[in-house]
């Protein structure tokens, strides 16, 4: 069989991001599993149900998103500011990515696109799961700003105080250029 991976690790005790990976890889051999599963006369129903499929090649694109917002958010040197940002500007991004499936283009989820042409999306169900996760991130990080203020003006003067508020305001204002 001719894939794009030629090994597939079999058992190895895995971290969260090497999840996503894993998931990347079940999806770039998903049809070289199918039919290797059907020459050894295994049957899985899953593999051909279209639902279930769908479910599969969307959790693997938005696995890959969080992959990437998980890697920034552990980058070095990283102040309290700087993750809040990385945060919002994720949260930000969930709404695109919503509008995205909602017209059906996928230009952010690149195994739902390749999916699109042979099997009938239902693009609701997935704008779902996404206001889902964008409700259960402003939830769980919702008092992330307070605390970040909090902590880095604890000692601050001020001047100091103000100089957050700017930035703050700059960052959050809908035309940053004016300010």
């Amino acid at each position: 069989m001719d894939s794009s991976y030629k090994d597939l690790p079999l058992h190895s005790a895995v971290r969260w991001l090497s999840c996503g990976k894993a998931l990347e890889r079940f999806a770039g051999c998903f049809d070289a599993i199918k039919a290797f599963l059907a020459e050894k006369g295994q049957d899985y129903p899953e593999l051909e149900d279209e639902k279930w499929v769908v479910k599969l090649m969307f959790l693997t694109d938005i696995t890959g998103h969080l992959n990437k917002l998980n890697l920034k958010l552990q980058g070095a040197g990283q102040t309290v500011l700087d993750m809040f940002d990385t945060w919002k500007a994720f949260v930000g991004k969930l709404a695109i990515f919503s509008d995205d499936v909602a017209t059906s283009t996928f230009r952010y989820f690149s195994h739902l696109r390749e999916l699109s042409p042979q099997h009938s999306i239902s693009t609701a169900e997935i704008c779902k799961y996404i206001s889902e996760l964008e409700s259960e991130f402003t939830t769980r990080f919702g008092e992330f700003q307070k605390i970040a203020l909090a902590l880095l003006t604890v000692f601050g003067s001020t001047y100091l105080c103000e100089q957050i508020f700017s930035h703050r305001k700059s960052v959050l204002s809908p035309s940053p250029a004016v300010v």
